[in-house]
């Protein structure tokens, strides 16, 4: 009170009253700004929390593939390898244990990378969170290693002549087992982030 006394003593009674109006204003300006942010971010939050659970289910898919496909090199004599397209365009991974059994074999769908809600707000979540948009494009770099092994995977099998049994195969193998490990810590660690929990519950759809 008396910093406004002492304003009165040398600035009108109505300019006073406008300074403090205006200073008013911009104090509910920033609070309502502030909270419409933090409105966003946590929608965004969620956005990508979702995405990071549907490509989890992906991860999975290749982690098992790479896991199983090295111990069926390993334990069984004449295994085969392929790509499968369904009648949809669905892509599936085949493996047969021995080439020379008559049945037909086995295999399961090769989901791809989802990265569609991220690309529709990387460009807002910069201006509101940098901490945030850096730990974000961290695990979405990641994702697109993610996607590049299932490529190379399909450009490796997919054909009549790429069966599986050549040493580009294992190597292949031997590539992705490395470079899973690390995409799933850059997926957990934004998702942990954004959730306070770990990222262990994939999201089919």
């Amino acid at each position: 009170m008396r910093f406004i006394a002492n304003m009165q003593s040398f600035l009108p009674i109505t300019a006073l009253v406008a300074i403090i109006l205006f200073a008013v204003k911009e104090i509910v300006e920033y609070v309502k700004k502030t909270r419409g942010n933090h409105r966003k971010i946590q929608a965004i939050k969620e956005i990508l929390s979702e995405e990071l659970e549907r490509n989890l289910w992906t991860y999975k898919i290749m982690e098992r593939t790479v896991k199983e496909s090295m111990e069926i090199l390993e334990n069984c004599r004449n295994p085969a390898f392929g790509i499968r397209r369904t009648a949809t365009g669905e892509i599936r991974f085949w493996r047969k244990y021995d080439e020379n059994e008559e049945l037909e074999g086995s295999g399961h769908p090769l989901p791809e990378v989802k990265q569609d809600k991220y690309e529709s707000v990387v460009l807002e979540l910069a201006q509101l969170d940098s901490g945030l948009f850096n730990s974000a494009r961290i695990a979405y770099d990641s994702l697109k290693e993610l996607g590049h092994i299932r490529k190379s995977l399909i450009e490796t099998l997919d054909g009549p002549e790429n069966d599986g049994k050549g040493g580009i195969w294992e190597g292949f193998l031997t590539y992705a087992r490395r470079e899973l490990k690390d995409i799933y810590d850059a997926m957990n660690e934004l998702y942990t982030l954004m959730k306070g929990q770990p990222l262990d519950k994939p999201r089919l759809r």
